[in-house]
């Protein structure tokens, strides 16, 4: 499934990630997850479903659903290029916070600022978050910027990333996350870290870790292009009511 995705224009989403990020998931896992993305490609039924329903939270944001191929956006300035990377930031938290869905396209071609909003036209890549798997990243975050200990390392658990804890907390500690600069390249030697300690200590990852890399490698790939930095902890404190 991998190598037949790799021939595909799905390629450039695997791209983004780390290569050892497909070494410590279980053959049978990643099979799996690999096959609800794809199918989620065609199930227009459902993104249009996810869409209509997601319509109006967007809408708060100062986000429009789109369709794909609008045309080449105009450049943008520097204050118009945080704005629009402080929305893709709290869109990313809001699927993680506040959906059952993760749409993973949220690379910069996917975005066009126009005015004050900002049209988002994904490729139709999507799955449904993994309950247990959405509640343990959740858990991380908020255990972080809340400065609840405990709650870090028990998402860490949940999630089969706690051997790779020092990790996390370096990255998550960078300039207490009110000034990000963010790189693609830095982003796939944080998570080849924190995989080859999980593969060291036996860990086996649940499912959910590959909508959630492949989401992120978006994200990291789209902010990186913007430039600048990026209050990272005021976009997840509007998400998360903090």
């Amino acid at each position: 499934m991998l190598e037949l995705l790799r021939r595909t224009e799905w390629a450039l989403f695997l791209d983004l990630v780390s290569p050892s990020f497909f070494e410590v998931l279980p053959g049978g896992v990643l099979r799996r997850e690999l096959a609800t993305l794809f199918s989620s490609t065609r199930d227009r039924s459902g993104f249009g479903g996810l869409r209509r329903a997601q319509g109006p939270e967007l809408e708060a944001l100062g986000i429009t659903w789109a369709e794909w191929g609008r045309g080449t956006p105009s450049p943008l300035d520097a204050p118009a290029r945080r704005r629009q990377g402080q929305a893709a930031l709290r869109l990313y938290f809001r699927q993680l916070l506040r959906w059952d869905e993760v749409v993973v396209d949220l690379r910069s071609a996917a975005f066009a600022l126009e005015a004050d909003r900002l049209h988002w036209a994904p490729r139709a890549l999507w799955t449904r978050w993994e309950p247990g798997f959405r509640d343990g990243i959740r858990d991380i975050y908020r255990g972080f910027y809340t400065g609840d200990d405990a709650r870090f390392r028990s998402g860490l658990a949940a999630t089969g990333l706690l051997p790779g804890e020092d990790v996390f907390r370096a990255v998550f500690g960078a300039d207490d996350q009110r000034s990000v600069a963010f790189s693609v390249t830095g982003f796939q030697r944080t998570f080849h870290d924190v995989f080859v300690r999980c593969r060291e200590a036996g860990a086996r990852l649940p499912g959910g870790v590959l909508p959630l890399g492949l989401t992120l490698g978006c994200l990291y790939q789209h902010l990186e292009m913007l430039g600048g930095t990026f209050d990272v902890r005021a976009a997840f404190a509007a998400e998360a009511g903090e």
